[in-house]
């Protein structure tokens, strides 16, 4: 890791199971802050997330209500997560990591945190304290109380290998969702963020 480029506190946007990177920086960092009162923000890892699959990478993208036109604030973005979205989104995870070693230990809660949530930023936050929870970072999710403006500059650009479902077929691939990582290591994922 590139500890020079990585100043005391940020302000950081709070992504949806956001890659590993993200959470280096923030352990590196842990004064920073989460930024709850921007607008949302089109295009970005706020409503999608990537994790490998038999046939490769594989981005997932939470539906907004009133589509990609619609201006609206992160913490009032409301998602549709309709029961066909759902049954596809779980199909999705269940092919790429029913083989990892540790995906029946996080199945049902993981799956149960999408059916319940309808606002964005509550399912981030959320998905936030399980990801903590399940790799035992003891990261504490300080939020802003006012719009400061979050950034991405400077995150730490290493990543150390870990074993991956599809790895013998891609050979590593960095970059994933953390998912991928607890998937794949469960609670030894602390060892390679």
């Amino acid at each position: 890791m590139n500890f020079d480029q990585i100043s005391e506190n940020k302000v950081l946007p709070l992504y949806i199971l956001p890659p590993i990177t993200w959470w280096s920086t923030l352990i590196l960092t842990p004064k920073s802050l989460l930024e709850k009162h921007e607008n949302f923000i089109k295009g970005t890892l706020r409503n999608r997330f990537e994790i490998l699959g038999p046939n490769g990478r594989i981005s997932i993208h939470l539906p907004i209500n009133g589509g990609r036109s619609k201006h609206q604030k992160y913490n009032e973005t409301e998602i549709i997560l309709d029961k066909s979205w759902l049954s596809s989104f779980k199909k999705t995870i269940v092919s790429s990591y029913a083989n990892s070693p540790f995906f029946e230990h996080y199945e049902t809660h993981f799956f149960a945190i999408f059916e319940k949530n309808t606002n964005l930023f509550q399912l981030n936050s959320e998905l936030f304290q399980w990801v903590n929870s399940k790799i035992h970072l003891e990261l504490l999710a300080n939020f802003t109380t006012e719009y400061l403006g979050a950034g991405i500059e400077n995150l730490v650009s290493e990543q150390k290998s870990y074993p991956q479902v599809f790895e013998s077929k891609f050979g590593f691939t960095p970059n994933l969702s953390i998912l991928d990582l607890i998937f794949n290591c469960g609670p030894r994922s602390k060892n390679y963020v």
